[in-house]
């Protein structure tokens, strides 16, 4: 379960939190999430 909430970027409790807390939460999530993809990206660009 932990790691499907991670690549969907859902923070812990995500449905206790109200609609603005869980976009400013789940925001830097998604960047980390997007983040971790280009890097997997351009590993597999230089192979």
């Amino acid at each position: 379960m932990a790691t499907t909430m991670r690549w969907h970027a859902l923070p812990e409790d995500w449905w206790t939190l109200s609609y603005d807390d869980f976009l400013m939460a789940r925001r830097p999530l998604i960047a980390d999430v997007i983040r971790q993809g280009h890097s997997r990206l351009q590993a597999g660009a230089a192979a």
